[in-house]
């Protein structure tokens, strides 16, 4: 069974019996009265994006002000997907445009292409140009090859 010590912000298991009282002590500083139990949402939730609210908890988990397992707590969410969102948000890949793909972006494809054809790091070059991520670019490159629209 997992519990939280909310003192310590500090996520841990006990294995076996807690005893007569079923009372959880934290490893970390031996208290009993700020432990609870943790539960992380349902598997079957529905998926939803990520708020500027939410965003600016996962900032200040970055800089080391709170603990993934706090925000996870906080926001109803694992703490599987707060570590991912943090490591996106390190990368840097976060969708800064989404949606449909407009000509100029095809053409500004097409013109990088022409100049400097199939190179390596085409993906990432093409990414900050577009300000799109390299998952959304190489699926574009490669719907366009598969349509005939590029050459390469």
């Amino acid at each position: 069974m997992k519990y939280i010590c909310n003192d310590c912000v500090l996520v841990f298991e006990t294995h076996g019996k807690l005893g007569p009282r079923k009372i959880a002590y934290c490893p970390n500083c031996g208290d009993n009265v700020a432990t609870t139990k943790y539960s992380t949402p349902l598997k079957e939730s529905k998926r939803r994006g990520w708020s500027e609210e939410e965003l600016e908890l996962l900032k200040r988990c970055i800089t080391g002000e709170l603990m993934i397992y706090a925000v996870a707590a906080k926001l109803g969410r694992t703490s599987k997907s707060i570590s991912r969102q943090i490591h996106r948000l390190k990368k840097n890949e976060t969708r800064l445009i989404d949606g449909a793909w407009t000509i100029q972006e095809e053409q500004v494809i097409r013109d990088h292409l022409d100049e400097f054809g199939p190179q390596k790091g085409l993906y990432k070059d093409l990414a900050n140009k577009l300000g799109r991520t390299k998952n959304q670019v190489s699926c574009k490159l490669y719907h366009m090859r598969k349509k005939g629209m590029l050459e390469y």
